[in-house]
């Protein structure tokens, strides 16, 4: 008998240490099914980058999205089938510009807690299917990295809800990006793991993740800054680190009527601050998804990655060629007064 038991309990170990070994493999899988993955597969489209590595994207509308599973069917789902409403909220940014950042300290304020919000993906429009999204109570706290565009037509032409719009400098996207990509689980046909004048090159290209960063920030300006200036409120990275308090402010302000910002007391508007500090967001949610979302909350860290000649090679394929009146939407989107 006490053979069997020792037996069994050398097997119950060996279980539990089989358990926790797929259990971390599991988590570092960006697939649920080997099925998953080759459909993800049969949907990229690929090509060699200047350091020969293989860099696979999607493409919806001849524009790169970011290359969720399905993403392409999905998207075309909300071209059929998404309805408005004009209580929406939608956070729309390029990639890397302060979307996670963002979407915390607006859904404090829009559900008057501080109770920290499900993951930002659970509501993005690339992520996640219509129905989930079609199904939220009202006010809904959406977002995406769609180029205007790529928008589900209903959305603009109804112009219902709210737009929250968000740039970063140029320079610290694209050095922001190139860490985000490498960083996925081993097993991402979409893990990018390249040189950096590699990525850049692609990113000059308008091929990484997201396409081109002007032309984002000029389709968002002319089709929804420009034409409907009262329902979108315009916020830099570079200002909400400058004056979090007054991000948050302005946030309430566009967000709230005066009868619900009346509500939100100043120890409430004090934790907010708090709760979404960069530092104490990056501790919270560190190692709880497979790629670290919050890398650096700092402005100007291009500094210690570009060259002088990576900078002229930015300028010489981005900014030069630009008429001067989108140099200066360039230079204003970029939150930079000149190119220096």
């Amino acid at each position: 008998i006490s053979q069997v038991l020792s037996e069994s309990s050398i097997l119950g170990k060996l279980f539990f240490c089989f358990s926790v070994l797929m259990s971390s493999l599991s988590k570092k899988s960006a697939y649920n099914s080997p099925g998953e993955r080759e459909r993800h597969r049969r949907e990229l489209s690929s090509l060699l980058d200047i350091a020969g590595v293989e860099y696979r994207f999607v493409l919806f509308r001849g524009v790169p999205v970011c290359p969720f599973p399905g993403v392409k069917r999905r998207v075309q789902t909300y071209w059929d089938s998404f309805r408005p409403r004009q209580s929406d909220v939608w956070v729309c940014a390029f990639v890397k510009s302060g979307t996670h950042w963002v979407n915390e300290i607006a859904h404090m304020l829009l559900r008057g807690s501080t109770e920290a919000p499900k993951a930002k993906e659970e509501f993005m429009l690339e992520r996640v299917d219509c129905e989930v999204l079609q199904n939220l109570p009202s006010p809904r706290l959406m977002n995406t990295h769609l180029h205007f565009s790529q928008l589900p037509e209903q959305i603009l032409s109804a112009r219902k809800g709210k737009i929250i719009f968000v740039t970063r400098d140029v320079r610290d996207v694209a050095v922001s990006l190139f860490h985000h990509q490498r960083t996925r689980a081993a097993d991402n046909l979409t893990r990018y793991d390249t040189t950096w004048q590699a990525h850049l090159d692609t990113f000059c290209k308008g091929l990484s993740q997201n396409g081109s960063w002007f032309d984002y920030i000029k389709g968002w300006h002319e089709g929804c800054l420009k034409q409907q200036p009262d329902n979108v409120l315009h916020l830099t990275y570079e200002g909400m680190l400058a004056d979090h308090r007054g991000a948050i402010d302005s946030l309430a302000s566009f967000l709230l009527t005066p009868e619900q910002r009346c509500r939100l007391d100043e120890a409430f508007m004090k934790r907010v601050q708090q709760l979404t500090e960069f530092e104490h967001m990056r501790q919270a949610h560190s190692g709880k998804t497979a790629i670290e979302i919050y890398r650096n909350g700092k402005t100007g860290s291009w500094r210690g990655q570009f060259s002088e000649l990576d900078l002229f090679d930015l300028r010489a394929r981005l900014f030069d060629p630009l008429s001067p009146e989108d140099q200066s939407l360039f230079l204003r989107y970029s939150s930079m007064t000149s190119w220096a």
